[in-house]
């Protein structure tokens, strides 16, 4: 680990959820063959095991401040769950016409619970000295950026936001994770996280 990692705290999909997700994505933007996997044109398609729910992040974080992090993370997450989720209709930031970031919404049987989660995290984060988040907090699974300094312009086909996966999602773990997308990366390698703590949450 990094002397300074850039860490988030989130729920992971995990490859069994993630795996149905991206065919449906890579079908939706007619995505093209290469290698191991699927890229669409002009984009980087985040790999199954990568996706994710981001409560908080927190970018840069010192080595010393993930031990009483871990803490109040643990402490917390006892006090959530069950959650019944569903990934549903797909979206883009910061618009449509203008896509930089390509997601999938995820909504709740029970509305209210996701968003008590990721307050009871920004609280637990913002005390131990992250900044807070500027821009109000969405649910949502990204599952597409363009690609940086890209040249070729991203052209995202109007089924795309037709997707509605619909799929099922009961998360029973919340992760801190660590980015190591500031890292090199040869061309068409994708994003990759690295769990660094997880927690049970209530399941019933």
């Amino acid at each position: 680990m990094s002397a300074r990692p850039r860490l988030f705290v989130a729920l992971m999909l995990g490859r069994e959820l993630g795996e149905p997700l991206v065919r449906a994505v890579d079908a939706a933007l007619g995505a093209v063959a290469v290698g191991d996997g699927a890229r669409p044109p002009g984009l980087r398609r985040y790999a199954p095991a990568d996706l994710h729910l981001t409560l908080f992040f927190l970018g840069a974080t010192a080595s010393d401040s993930i031990e009483p992090l871990s803490r109040a993370l643990g402490a917390l997450s006892l006090r959530h769950g069950p959650f019944d989720l569903r990934v549903t209709r797909a979206g883009a930031f910061p618009a449509r016409g203008k896509e930089r970031v390509l997601w999938l919404g995820v909504d709740e049987a029970r509305a209210g619970g996701l968003e008590r989660l990721a307050a009871d995290v920004a609280d637990a984060c913002t005390a131990l000295g992250a900044r807070a988040e500027a821009r109000p907090w969405r649910a949502h699974v990204t599952v597409a950026r363009a690609r940086e300094r890209t040249r070729v312009r991203v052209r995202v086909p109007e089924r795309f936001f037709d997707l509605d996966p619909g799929l099922g999602w009961k998360p029973t773990r919340l992760q801190l994770v660590e980015s190591l997308a500031g890292r090199e990366r040869a061309e068409g390698e994708r994003e990759r996280y690295r769990v660094v703590a997880d927690f049970a949450l209530a399941t019933r």
